[in-house]
């Protein structure tokens, strides 16, 4: 094309060129969801997610959270995905249907970043900022997973864009709040996002007293019309009740609301589970520069009123991250899932549209080289923290093994519910408040008792997380099959006596078998309480004795449903001979 054609046609030119950036923002947008969707299959999953998992489950079963199991989440999240997991049945690889299910929220949050960027800045931030969010590392990663906080996420920003996308009308305070409300029925940290949202509200209106949000060249008559008056904060919190309202209603129904409260608010605020310490200067160290840099925001932009919506969004996500590192007690990844997004955000908007002529397109092309760069590096550091071989594994085979081992009806003693498809015989989750608390003595671990009193034959493996009563109970009871413990125990080698005395705790049906000698099968050929035994042997509570034949070693009386379920101890034992 020559010269002369080219500045016949300058708007074709503008629209070519307009074509580049999209094409790179869509190329990332691609990736990023290519990669989402292969790590569902490969990286490893969290103990929270069959935690979840288990509680979704018990819905499906009828089951009523907090009354017939503990949970110390709010409801909507698992009742909402009850029928998603009933359509998909109970088998392991229902955990990668539940994870692609987190994918429209992963979109959700997205698409309320783009909303919030165009809103506020332009249609490229909303655009780039949508990308840099979404690749963000440690909110890719915990966004992948099976977790409440994720459409929590989403509906928080959800609420965030409808809030702050325009001038305070009616229908906005309705629909900010209902949103806000749903991620309150999702997820109670929703209360530590409100309140950063008054906080910052309260914070701007300090720094600029007066109607610094209304719009200088509005009407005298329209004054004051879109602004947050009481009537529209009213509608807000009002709207903001309804849903949460009518949850705890409809389990106070059900005489679940005792329990409710118990595990959801009780659970953790528990005394004597720590305080954060210096972590608490956090907050009230941050609120002056953080009013500082609200005011600039205001100052900074085209109106007051844009730039109050501007400052809002700022104020509202840094006051609330400020609250969790100072308030809250235990902080995880999670907590920073509605938070992260919109600093990606505002990161992209200082890039593109800082000093920016009045208008100008948001961002020269040098602009968007730098937003694509940072796009493209943290695009490298997720590749770096893929996983190069397949992580999820040992999660779906503990599914496998509870789902091949027991019955419907039995139980299976684990931490957390990695089992999924089976209840537990001890009611609290061995989750960390849950682990401080027994640790103060407020729960006492009746752990032996609860296996003793349920004829529980399946146990977790061992893991430190286990209270030590209960641990040393399991340990002296229950042998490995695989993933999982089963009913029994290793009795070594005879000595000089030649007789293995051993005590059952749990009435069942019991094999022995041995690491050397006996049959070609690895069952024991000696006797059991005077009877060489034909098959597996029905043994009460109480003493028993076992006298090896002849050659026998590392003796092991084990579960006879474990080995006719496929599942054998005899790789795990090793014989004290050389």
């Amino acid at each position: 094309m020559s010269v002369a054609g080219a500045e016949a046609r300058p708007g074709a030119l503008r629209a070519g060129a307009a074509w580049g950036p999209r094409l790179l923002a869509g190329l990332f947008f691609a990736a990023l969801f290519v990669a989402r969707a292969g790590l569902v299959f490969r990286r490893e999953f969290d103990s929270d997610e069959p935690q979840h998992l288990h509680v979704v489950w018990a819905w499906t079963r009828g089951m009523l959270p907090y009354r017939d199991l503990f949970d110390n989440h709010a409801p909507l999240f698992h009742a909402a995905h009850a029928p998603l997991l009933a359509a998909l049945g109970e088998h392991a690889q229902a955990l990668f249907g539940m994870r692609l299910a987190m994918l429209p929220w992963f979109a959700l949050a997205l698409i309320a970043i783009a909303w919030l960027g165009s809103a506020l800045f332009s249609r490229r931030v909303g655009a780039w900022g949508a990308v840099v969010a979404g690749l963000w590392p440690e909110h890719f990663l915990t966004a992948l997973e099976f977790r409440p906080d994720v459409p929590w996420a989403a509906l928080w920003l959800l609420g965030l864009a409808v809030l702050l996308g325009g001038r305070a009308t009616r229908g906005r305070a309705l629909g900010a709040g209902l949103l806000f409300g749903l991620a309150l029925a999702v997820s109670l940290k929703t209360v530590m996002l409100l309140a950063a949202l008054g906080l910052g509200a309260l914070t701007l209106r300090l720094a600029l007293p007066g109607p610094a949000a209304q719009a200088p060249d509005a009407p005298r008559s329209r004054r004051g019309a879109g602004s947050w008056g009481p009537a529209r904060l009213a509608q807000l919190v009002g709207a903001t009740a309804l849903i949460p309202g009518a949850v705890v209603a409809w389990f106070a129904a059900h005489g679940a609301l005792g329990p409710m409260l118990a595990c959801t608010v009780g659970h953790q605020l528990a005394p004597g589970l720590g305080g954060p310490g210096a972590r608490a200067l956090i907050l009230p160290l941050a609120l002056v520069p953080l009013a500082l840099a609200g005011r600039a925001v205001v100052r900074g932009a085209p109106d007051p009123e844009l730039g109050a919506r501007r400052a809002s969004l700022l104020l509202s996500s840094a006051l609330a991250f400020a609250a969790f590192e100072s308030l809250w007690p235990l902080v995880t990844p999670q907590d920073f899932l509605p938070i992260e997004p919109v600093f990606a955000l505002l990161a992209v908007a200082l890039a593109l549209e800082w000093r920016a002529p009045a208008g100008r397109a948001a961002g020269s092309a040098a602009r968007v080289a730098l937003v694509a760069a940072l796009a493209l590096g943290e695009l490298a550091a997720l590749l770096a923290r893929a996983p190069w071989r397949d992580g999820t594994r040992p999660a779906i085979e503990i599914v496998e093994a509870a789902l091949r081992l027991t019955y419907p009806t039995d139980l299976v003693m684990d931490l957390k519910g990695e089992t999924v498809f089976r209840m537990r015989p001890f009611y609290p989750v061995l989750e960390s408040v849950t682990r401080r608390r027994l640790a103060a003595g407020q729960i006492q671990d009746r752990i032996p008792e609860r296996l003793v009193e349920t004829r529980t034959a399946v146990v977790a493996s061992d893991s430190r997380f286990f209270p030590p009563r209960g641990r040393a109970f399991m340990d002296s009871n229950y042998v490995s099959v695989g993933p999982l413990r089963v009913l029994g125990m290793a009795l070594g080698d005879a000595g000089p006596a030649g007789v293995l005395e051993f005590r059952i705790v749990i009435p069942e049906r019991y094999s022995v078998m041995v690491a050397e000698g006996g049959s070609e099968e690895g069952f024991g050929a000696g006797t059991l309480d005077g009877r060489r035994p034909e098959g597996p042997a029905l043994l009460a509570a109480g003493l028993h004795r076992y006298r090896p034949a002849a050659g026998e070693h590392g003796i092991i009386v084990v579960w006879a449903r474990a080995l006719e379920s496929g599942y054998s101890p005899r790789p795990m034992l090793k014989s004290p001979r050389p």
